[in-house]
């Protein structure tokens, strides 16, 4: 019955897929998912740095100087984050619609900067507004600003709203085909924040608190960890349609992180949130969107020869949180047997174990509002601040995945001893 749903008629593939990838290909989720991308390499720059102070934490933790300092690698790394996505889905928006990117990123950063709602000194021509906003905590609003900012100029350049002039050098042409898009949007801006006297991010953070209750749920989490089983089951890559999820799960860490910051011990009984990113990572999507780190490991000792070599090729992507070796190889891609392994490890187990040990106090809330991907996951939990129970919960999950990926993992060898028996026999 499971086999027949991934068949050609079945009615995932005839009614489910194709909302899948119109979903997954639609111009607002392309330019979400790239926009994050473009943001990975100051990430991965980031992880270097978060290492290096966690370590400076261990080692040195009454130099108060030091660690001052080392916070400002922080800062300047994922502290920025919401500027860099800003400037990344302006950019990637911009290339799905064909035009010159320089204007639509130039006027999302300055839109950007406008709707943080800065204050200038009156003589001395200083200027101050909040720093946290251009990291995770302004990512929603980096993304507004980058999204409308290319929509417009795109728009501009369809109709033929531009600044033409005759006989000018090409390379000057582009100065002037985004002027009048560049003009509307800083003065919209302008307009709502200085003029109509709009706090965006407060109106952004009134919006996203009845999200931020819902998403952070042991049921949110679930729907997140189903999301993923499933896309991938269809060969979509999760990000491309499950990106609604990253603001809310940064958000919930940077609230976190907040509360950490007036002391307060980060438990369920003193308001943390539990879907924070750290807790994706740490606890749920293990070596990857469909939680394959456990599957991989008893991959390695599989007495089909294929399905070792593969694990054995795989293994030090799958524990960096690289799985698409797995993802594409084994196949979980169109494999019913592993793609119902999948739901329930990723989207049921992990998430309610994760739950269960945030509430009964075994394991802190993340705080660390980093996007920290691309470790092993109980690095993870170390550098979310979830202390050496996080550390210590994220490898008993793994056990558990092993354990749970097993039966799923002997099906698969069976289906593909029969192929080969047959393909022998038919030889």
């Amino acid at each position: 019955m499971l086999a027949n749903m991934f068949r050609e008629d079945g009615f995932l593939m005839k009614k489910v897929m194709p909302t899948f990838s119109s979903l997954g290909k639609s111009r607002f989720m392309q330019t979400i998912n790239n926009g994050l991308f473009f943001a990975m390499p100051m990430i991965f720059v980031g992880v270097v740095f978060q290492v290096v102070g966690a370590l400076a934490n261990i080692f040195f933790p009454g130099n108060a100087d030091l660690l001052a300092k080392l916070g400002l690698l922080q800062n300047m790394s994922y502290g920025l984050l919401g500027l860099f996505v800003c400037i990344g889905i302006a950019r990637a928006n911009a290339q799905l619609s064909k035009i010159v990117i320089d204007g639509p990123v130039l006027f999302a950063v300055t839109v950007y900067f406008i709707l943080m709602k800065p204050t200038f000194g009156a003589t001395d021509g200083s200027i101050s507004f909040n720093f946290n906003y251009l990291g995770a905590q302004g990512m929603t609003l980096g993304m507004i600003a980058g999204f409308f900012s290319g929509e417009i100029c795109a728009l501009f350049e369809k109709k033929g709203w531009t600044i033409k002039i005759k006989n000018m050098p090409p390379f000057m042409t582009a100065w002037f085909t985004n002027m009048l898009a560049g003009i509307l949007l800083v003065l919209a801006a302008w307009l709502l924040v200085f003029v109509g006297n709009v706090d965006v991010m407060a109106s952004l953070n009134k919006l996203i608190a009845p999200l931020l209750l819902v998403s952070d749920t042991v049921w949110s989490m679930m729907a997140w960890g189903i999301l993923c089983a499933v896309s991938f089951a269809f060969g979509i890559h999760p990000a491309a349609i499950g990106g609604i999820f990253f603001p809310l799960f940064l958000s919930a860490a940077a609230e976190n992180a907040q509360m950490a910051g007036t002391g307060a011990a980060a438990t369920f009984a003193n308001g943390f949130h539990f879907a924070s990113i750290g807790y994706v990572f740490a606890l749920v999507n293990i070596g990857g969107a469909c939680a394959t780190l456990g599957l991989n490991i008893i991959m390695l000792f599989s007495k089909n020869n294929g399905i070792k070599q593969l694990g054995t090729a795989a293994i030090i992507p799958s524990i960096f949180t690289v799985n698409e070796p797995l993802i594409f190889g084994l196949p979980i891609v169109f494999n019913p047997f592993l793609a119902l392994g999948a739901l329930i490890v990723n989207g049921i187990i992990n998430p309610l174990l994760a739950y269960l040990m945030f509430v009964s106090g075994l394991i802190t809330a993340g705080t660390n509002p980093a996007l920290i991907i691309f470790l092993p996951s109980p690095v993870i939990a170390l550098l979310n601040n979830m202390g050496f129970m996080g550390f210590l919960g994220s490898l008993v999950i793994i056990a558990i995945d092993c354990l749970l990926w097993l039966p799923f993992l002997r099906m698969h060898e069976k289906r593909i001893s029969m192929t080969e028996a047959a393909s022998a026999k038919a030889a």
